[in-house]
């Protein structure tokens, strides 16, 4: 899954004060269209009326004029992150902004990814570890980690089981990427300047984001792991209704803090096609394509596609959840050294097998977990040659 995005401004983490007392609306800069945004505050019980972006004049002005950027702390061309629905909040926003050293957004995936549920889940198969491992196959040059500790209060042991489900989540970390170095944070921390009561997360509870800053020192004592950004404090005027998740601005806020700590992306500002896209952005990197046209939304634009593509068809197109099951897949120049993904992402669907039969036919061996998230799936098949072939709704997982 690729999600990309073009920079149109920097903003300086000063803006969280300035933010306060909005008057303006201005639609938000980026890829991200106002229908998920709108989408999102729902979905969190927020008024879209309060929860849009906003800026004073002067503060726009102030954007315009540029008023400096942070030095980074870290430079790597790939980051990929661990965490929950707050941490994509924060990579959403340093997306918005233009950044292009984050992995792209892990949208619902990490959704409830408390320090506890990553630990819970190291042994089966489940979209935190799925969507974590098929990032990294996608990012193979990935050399940063950051990974954000996450509190839930209805899930959370003492400090002492937090910290044990904490070394576990660490050492699995490791273990999926031993080369890369991890930065790790606590959750956004909260504040209301109008109040002498600072607000709190029901979810992460009274004292959640304490605790993960005191499990992060902790983890960072022993030793393995580095001290990550330091994100918030998120005021109410940053946050949806639920007083947890950020809104549009609350996102641009923290994606600042973090472009300040692991930068834009400058070493990948190349853009060897000439495009006006830069490469770590650009879906086809090597051939000009300014639209960037991706017909099948799988990640690759059309302009690399062009003329290597082939028919796939998959069956059965149904699947139960907790079976394990064989695709038969027809399509052109099938070759015993050709790929085959799950796409977007496998959300708990995991492929053990892949027997090519003839040129034209080929089996796949699927394991589906019993938490799998319903609802459709796509394989993709590249070739030995480069022949892609991909089949946007094979199946249904239900």
């Amino acid at each position: 899954m690729h999600v990309h995005f073009k920079k149109l401004l920097s903003i300086p983490s000063l803006l969280q004060s300035a933010l306060v007392g909005h008057q303006a609306f201005v639609e938000s800069p980026g890829h991200v269209s106002n229908e998920k945004r709108l989408r999102k505050s729902i979905k969190h019980g927020a008024d879209p009326r309060r929860n849009g972006l906003f800026f004073v004049p002067f503060l726009f002005v102030l954007f315009l004029a540029g008023t400096g950027q942070v030095k980074a702390v870290v430079n790597a061309e790939q980051i990929g992150y661990v965490g929950c629905s707050m941490t994509v909040d924060a990579v959403e926003g340093y997306l918005e902004l233009g950044g292009g050293s984050l992995w792209p957004s892990a949208e619902e995936n990490y959704s409830s990814g408390g320090v506890t549920y990553w630990a819970e889940n190291l042994s089966g198969i489940n979209h935190y570890w799925d969507w974590l491992q098929e990032a990294l196959i996608d990012q193979p040059d990935t050399t940063v980690i950051w990974w954000q500790l996450c509190a839930l209060s209805k899930q959370d042991g003492n400090d002492r089981t937090l910290l044990e489900d904490a070394r576990a989540v660490r050492d699995e970390i490791k273990r999926l990427a031993p080369e890369a170095t991890i930065y790790v944070s606590a959750q956004p921390s909260y504040s209301d300047p109008n109040s002498p009561v600072d607000p709190v997360c029901r979810i992460a509870g009274a004292n959640g984001p304490q605790r993960m800053e005191e499990l992060a020192a902790e983890l960072v004592s022993e030793g393995g792991v580095e001290q990550g950004p330091v994100l918030g404090p998120l005021t109410p005027d940053l946050l949806l209704d639920d007083g947890c998740h950020a809104n549009s601005e609350g996102e641009l806020f923290m994606g600042q803090q973090l472009a300040d700590f692991f930068g834009m992306g400058e070493g990948n500002s190349e853009d060897s096609d000439g495009d006006s896209v830069n490469d770590n952005l650009d879906n086809c990197p090597t051939v000009s394509n300014p639209d960037q046209a991706d017909t099948d939304d799988d990640g690759v634009g059309d302009a690399c596609e062009s003329g290597s593509s082939a028919p796939l068809t998959v069956s059965p197109n149904q699947i139960g959840r907790g079976t394990q099951t064989t695709l038969a897949l027809t399509g052109q120049g099938f070759d015993s050294g050709m790929t085959v993904s799950i796409v977007p992402f496998p959300a708990g669907v995991r492929i053990e097998s892949v027997t090519v039969k003839s040129s034209t036919s080929a089996t796949i061996g699927v394991n589906v977990a019993s938490t799998a998230r319903q609802g459709g799936r796509g394989i993709k098949v590249i070739t030995s040659a480069g022949q892609t072939a991909t089949s946007q709704f094979a199946f249904k997982v239900q």
